[in-house]
Parts: structure tokens; sequence; C-alpha cells
């Protein structure tokens, strides 16, 4: 996701949370599976209309999805199996989130004007 120059600051500045993660026992694949699950949770949310619940969900879901490489890191358990583990997930979630999204909202033919249902 980062290039060469990103890469070196955000694997910085996620290592102590990965450090944290691992020493409470987490694995990186605890991490994406639970990303995973938030993500789902994040489309229910979504498509029963509860919007502001929806985005404190779907930033857990991307501290998940942050964070599992961190914890492989630290654990010492990269391998080419997690990397495409997490690659399948995040193209599974983020469909669901984008289905979700169309089934609240309705547009007139031309998509002229939309509206989407929330229950707030």
């Amino acid at each position: 996701m980062f290039d060469g120059r990103w890469r070196t600051g955000v694997d910085r500045a996620v290592r102590p949370v990965g450090v944290f993660l691992v020493r409470a026992g987490a694995s990186a694949d605890l991490m994406t599976f639970s990303g995973l699950v938030f993500a789902v949770a994040t489309a229910v949310v979504i498509a029963n209309g509860w919007f502001p619940l929806a985005i404190v969900l779907l930033t857990l879901t991307g501290f998940h999805d942050a964070l599992d490489g961190a914890v492989a890191k630290v654990a010492g358990t990269a391998s080419i199996r997690g990397a495409f583990f997490d690659s399948v997930t995040d193209r599974l979630t983020t469909p669901s989130s984008s289905v979700a999204w169309r089934g609240t909202c309705r547009c007139t033919t031309g998509g002229e004007s939309c509206s989407c249902r929330s229950r707030f």
C-alpha cells in the first residue's frame, strides 16, 4: 500500500502497537480475521442505516487491516501465505460495505437525485 518513501515511517509508527498486540497474544491471522468480522458488521450496520456506528466500525476495521502486518513483523511470522490471506480478506471487505451502501440509497433514473435512509 505504501511505497518506499512512506513505508519506513508507517512501520516505525505502528511497530509499538504491534509489540503490544503480540505481547497480549494476538497473531497476524487473528488481526486479519477479526478485521473481516468487523467489516461484515460494518456492512450490516450500513444496510440498517446506522451510519454513525458504521463510521466507528469502519475505523476499527481499518485499524485491524493496518496492524496485521505490524503484528506479523514483530512476531516474526510474516509470510507469503499471510500476505495472501490479508489480500483476499481486503478483496472481500471492500465490496461488502459498497453493497450495503447500495442497499440504503435510492436514486432516480439518470441519478439526478439520491436519498439514503438513516436511523439517526
